[in-house]
């Protein structure tokens, strides 16, 4: 915990707020709880350094330099309205989306005809956005450190100050995906749970029946007691694809949906899904039975055991192959070890199986 003495405009307004999770976003939020009329994401934050310099506050990057060079006592912070020549993103219209957008293999965008992918995604996005923003509203120069690497910045030129948000869908899913796992333990505060649910919310509304999405948003709200939200949230899951029903039933974030009718009927549920599919594939352990006698004709063959042994450069092959595809998804293998999925090999199966589609390699981990 880290405790900070807050000086509004001057010494007008003195005040002191001790953060559990001291990192910038934390802070704007409580910002938001400490000022409530006068808050907007555009006020200027600063501290004094070792040099009694007055240093400006953008970033979680510059927050974390702040947090190395100050003391262990509480840390001054002067928050005043800033210098902008009255001219405030937060006093201008709302942002207009422009559409949606897919990236060719020159790097080109071209506009995507609307379909049931990016149906309404110009405007969800925005507004999954606003939600989870401090102030709940965009201003490009005030983003969290969440958003880098998802929303790419560009000024348009003209008096007014106008600015292009070029906003990847994918990396912002993946980033709000990375950023409930880190809050979504069972020993969080319940302010932190409220704030992994709020990603996991988000992460619904950009693609409602999304598996995984719904799973984990389950869990938030059984780990708050939110239990009838839960079981929803559970069915959607379900009702989107999830089926690894031994993971369901002993993982300890749902230990608060066990006693609710509605969760056992979506195990049987399950269960059933699961009997019809063993059914479907029973025919098939079958075969090798069937073939049995074939096993014994190499050795009426001896000879022809020593042809591999001729043929080894060729069982090298398949190794080159795997390294070069390991280094094209390394990025993904990244993302999935951050998320708890450390086992390499096994990711690069699924990896190389749905062409690098992380999402879709989440779930079929969570399946098998």
């Amino acid at each position: 915990m880290t405790t900070f003495k807050l000086f509004f405009n001057g010494n007008a307004d003195i005040r002191r707020i001790t953060l559990d999770v001291p990192d910038w976003d934390s802070f704007n939020r409580e910002l938001v709880q400490v000022y409530p009329t006068q808050y907007h994401p555009e006020l200027t934050v600063r501290y004094k350094d070792e040099e009694g310099d007055m240093i400006t506050l953008t970033s979680q990057k510059e927050w974390v330099a702040m947090m190395e060079t100050q003391g262990s006592g509480p840390i001054r912070l002067y928050i005043a309205e800033g210098k902008h020549n009255g001219q405030y993103f937060k006093d201008g219209p709302a942002p207009e989306p422009l559409g949606v957008y897919e990236k060719e293999e020159g790097g080109d965008k071209k506009p995507v005809e609307e379909n049931e992918k990016s149906k309404g995604l110009e405007f969800t996005v925005p507004k999954c956005l606003e939600r989870l923003l401090p102030g709940g509203k965009i201003t490009p120069y005030n983003l969290p450190s969440w958003l880098e690497g998802c929303v790419e910045l560009k000024r348009v030129p003209g008096a007014d100050p106008t600015v292009d948000l070029d906003i990847d869908v994918c990396s912002l899913f993946e980033s709000l995906h990375r950023q409930a796992l880190a809050l979504l333990t069972p020993e969080a505060e319940p302010q932190l749970l409220r704030r992994a649910k709020d990603f996991l919310q988000s992460m619904v509304d950009m693609i409602p029946n999304h598996p995984l999405a719904n799973y984990n948003l389950a869990c938030a709200h059984s780990l708050l007691g939110e239990l009838q939200e839960g079981v929803q949230a559970l069915k959607r899951a379900i009702e989107g694809g999830y089926s690894n029903l031994k993971h369901m039933v002993e993982d300890t974030d749902l230990n608060n949906l066990h006693s609710l009718p509605d969760f056992q009927a979506l195990v049987d549920l399950l269960k059933g899904t699961s009997k019809e599919e063993c059914k479907k594939e029973e025919p098939k352990t079958e075969e090798p039975k069937k073939e049995e006698p074939k096993v014994e004709e190499p050795k009426k063959e001896e000879p022809k055991v020593e042809e591999p042994k001729k043929e080894e450069p060729k069982v090298e092959e398949p190794k080159k192959e795997a390294r070069v595809i390991a280094s094209q998804f390394e990025e993904q293998q990244k993302a999935l070890a951050a998320m708890g999925f450390t086992n390499r090999d096994v990711n690069e199966v699924f990896l190389c199986e749905f062409k690098g589609d992380l999402m879709k390699v989440i779930n079929a981990l969570l399946s098998s």
